[in-house]
């Protein structure tokens, strides 16, 4: 994986062309690694997530799903809960990060992009499901952020029909959001995207927000509320709140 930087952007690369950028437990780890660091940093406001070449990823890496098949039950779900840290680290991230689609995605490759905040695709890109041709389903979190995001019927046409869905139908149902023009750049409008996000926006209310968005769908409006009222609460002992407070109301005088 290549990590670069773009201004306050932080770039993460899937860098196995070859293989079609596919994932394996040293990839997760590694670009799991990387979104933690990146969101560590004070002077990264967010993080694109693309691929080398003319693919995004192609999902998993085949001959890591045939090692594994040689492992015991408990020893498989090891390995896959392992994987799954990555979805948990992209969800926990204090900052936007935007999944930048090179190229076809499928399999595990749909997944990371759906748990990504935003998606945006160059009109060439696709996505297919995948799993179930070779008798698997998604396993790092794709059939809970299909449901929520185009509904159960759809979630279950997609992942079950297996057929390849373009970046311009994928945007009408939701799963993309945003097709570059042809006069645009695939990098510089996924970083634009991060920067309208965050533009004036301190980091601690960006930080809330995402957390409060990513598990709006979790939580009922009571439990929403209870969670609204903690982060006000820490949101108010921040230094950023008091300037602008003070700000306010010096300009109310």
């Amino acid at each position: 994986m290549e990590i670069e930087r773009r201004g306050a952007i932080a770039v993460l690369r899937l860098n196995r062309p070859s293989r079609g950028n596919t994932l394996d437990g040293e990839v997760t780890a590694d670009l799991s690694a990387a979104v933690q660091q990146a969101g560590s940093n004070p002077e990264v406001r967010g993080i694109v997530v693309t691929g080398t070449g003319r693919l995004f990823c192609a999902g998993g890496d085949v001959s890591t799903l045939a090692e594994w098949g040689q492992l015991d039950h408990a020893s498989r779900v090891a390995k896959y809960r392992g994987s799954q840290e990555l979805v948990k680290t992209l969800q926990a991230c204090p900052i936007p990060v935007v999944a930048a689609l090179n190229g076809s995605a499928a399999g595990a490759g749909v997944d990371l992009a759906l748990a990504c905040d935003i998606r945006v695709a160059v009109p060439t890109a696709s996505l297919t499901a995948a799993f179930a041709t070779v008798c698997l389903v998604p396993d790092l979190g794709g059939s809970w952020f299909l449901a929520r995001r185009i509904g159960r019927h759809q979630a279950l046409r997609f992942l079950l029909g297996g057929h390849k869905l373009p970046a311009g139908e994928a945007l009408e149902l939701g799963l993309v959001d945003r097709v570059v023009g042809p006069d645009e750049e695939l990098m510089d409008t996924a970083c634009d995207v991060v920067l309208e996000l965050v533009e004036n926006v301190p980091a601690p209310v960006l930080a809330e927000s995402l957390l409060a968005l990513r598990g709006a769908d979790q939580h009922d409006l009571e439990t929403s509320m209870d969670r609204a009222a903690q982060a006000q609460a820490r949101l108010m002992s921040t230094p950023e709140h008091e300037e602008r407070i003070a700000a306010f109301l010096t300009a109310a005088r």
